[in-house]
């Protein structure tokens, strides 16, 4: 953020007043970092990472960039991977002043391992069960802003139309091809299905119904436009959305296989839109905050 502002400044200002800020900043995150050491002092950050879901490797990923920069700022650390015995994890958290939840998708974002947590009076970071089991469900999700005006695209449930067949012919009707088939408790780009015709789409749902719980597919209307994404975080002085990011990448979709591809994509930082476009964004992102009863933290995609 110090480096996207400053950038920024020098387009439009002297270069002592860019270099007054920078000082200002630095100064802000020396005294930040600062307070955070005595806050952890006489005790550690447990990194939790790894777990069984369809997401790890990108688990493991995040959480060892997450380590290596406590560790860079002296801060006491270590990684656990939560795929052990429930009481040899508590014994291996015992002396964590705070767990930060590297954990991707299953158990570890559905408000499963928040409730353990909670249970055994372990702090973490991240939102609570109530908004990690809503935000875990897309259907859940898409149900909660549509109520309250947030723009999310068309869909039809698989549990509605009761068999396949009713469920093709509904999707086809009301969405037209191409379409998404998705699984709605999957993320990082698993279960995420690009249908271009009947055939396609009967073979794909044939072999979803076998192996998932038909509650949680469903299809969903293909909208076309940029790659966005945007953090929400709670501040003493109330949620504040970060700069916006746009994700660059070639193909149809932001896929599981493009996001896990070496260089498949490029996060641009800050995305170069619009004010008012900006504005909308944020607006969405602070609306989806509160709506999820979120804390802390939260990360909302958007095809803008």
């Amino acid at each position: 953020i110090l480096e996207i502002s400053l950038t920024r400044l020098e387009k439009t200002h002297p270069p002592y007043m860019a270099l007054s800020y920078q000082n200002k900043m630095e100064s802000n995150l020396t005294k930040l970092i600062k307070r955070l050491k005595i806050i952890l002092s006489n005790g550690e950050v447990v990194v939790l990472g790894g777990g069984d879901s369809s997401e790890k490797r990108a688990s493991i990923i995040s959480s060892d960039r997450v380590l290596k920069t406590l560790q860079k700022l002296q801060i006491k650390s270590r990684l656990v991977d939560p795929r052990i015995s429930k009481n040899s994890l508590l014994k291996a958290l015992e002396d964590a002043k705070i767990i930060f939840l590297g954990l991707h998708g299953g158990y570890g974002e559905n408000g499963t391992i928040q409730g353990w947590l909670d249970f055994n009076g372990i702090k973490y970071t991240g939102s609570g069960i109530l908004a990690s089991a809503i935000g875990m469900n897309k259907i859940v999700t898409k149900k909660l802003f549509i109520g309250i005006k947030i723009p999310t695209p068309e869909f039809v449930e698989y549990v509605e139309c009761q068999n396949q067949g009713k469920f093709i012919d509904k999707s086809e009707r009301l969405l037209k091809y191409p379409l998404f088939i998705k699984v709605a408790n999957e993320g990082s780009g698993n279960g995420v299905f690009l249908i271009q015709d009947r055939i396609e789409f009967q073979k794909v749902i044939y072999n979803l119904v076998k192996t998932i719980d038909s509650k949680v597919l469903y299809s969903e209307r293909l909208i076309t436009g940029r790659e966005l994404s945007v953090c929400t975080v709670e501040t003493e002085n109330g949620i504040v959305a970060l700069p916006i990011l746009e994700v660059k990448f070639d193909g149809n979709f932001f896929s599981e296989s493009v996001r896990t591809k070496p260089n498949g994509y490029k996060n641009i930082v800050p995305a170069n839109l619009e004010r008012k476009s900006k504005k909308q964004i944020r607006d969405v992102a602070v609306s989806a905050h509160k709506s999820l009863s979120a804390n802390s933290y939260l990360r909302l995609d958007i095809k803008l």
